[in-house]
């Protein structure tokens, strides 16, 4: 396994993440639990890296692609990474239009 496949492998699972970090922080929006500050606090420090990481993962995923590069890997880091945007515009357009 080279390195640009180990990089792709975890690539893969940080967007994983990201798509779990989202879904975690609209859940628990709308069902909060009894102490919220601490949820508060690390929902506000992490959503902007998290936001870039998502940018970076699509971004590394369509040129590895474009590179012909573990194609596999990459696309399900772009299928889940746009996943990630489109579950938060459809919230967002939810919470907008009550």
């Amino acid at each position: 396994m080279d390195n640009s496949h180990k990089l792709s492998k975890i690539v893969m699972y940080l967007s994983f993440i990201s798509l779990a970090y989202f879904v975690l922080i609209v859940f628990f929006s709308y069902t909060p639990p009894d102490s919220t500050g601490s949820l508060q606090f690390f929902g506000e420090i992490l959503t902007i890296p998290m936001l870039l990481l998502i940018v970076f993962n699509i971004t590394y995923g369509l040129i590895s692609i474009l590179k012909k590069k573990s194609i596999k890997i990459n696309a399900i880091t772009i299928i889940s990474s746009s996943f990630a945007i489109a579950f938060l515009i459809i919230v967002t357009i939810k919470q907008l239009n009550p």
